[in-house]
């Protein structure tokens, strides 16, 4: 069988089951209170750094200053007040 009939196999198989009130809850309780450890100031600083340091774009149109995935994606030839 090629993988594509394996998923559609396992697809079906689920498909119109409803999932127990016992498996919602350990899902629930599971995903409930994931926090992240507070960064270091040490972590803070190198953060600060690399995005006080990132390459910038100016639009020739709209004069915005970018990164430049977002100068390639939504401005330069592209931009809305061109």
């Amino acid at each position: 069988m090629s993988s594509d009939k394996i998923k559609m196999k396992m697809r079906n198989a689920k498909l119109g089951k409803k999932q127990s009130s016992e498996h919602i809850e350990k899902r629930i309780n599971r995903l409930k209170g994931k926090k992240r450890k507070p960064f270091s100031e040490e972590t803070k600083e190198k953060m600060r750094l690399a995005a006080k340091n990132k390459q910038k774009m100016e639009c020739e149109y709209c004069h915005i200053i970018l990164v430049p995935y977002n100068y390639s994606k939504y401005h330069g030839e592209k931009c809305k007040l061109k």
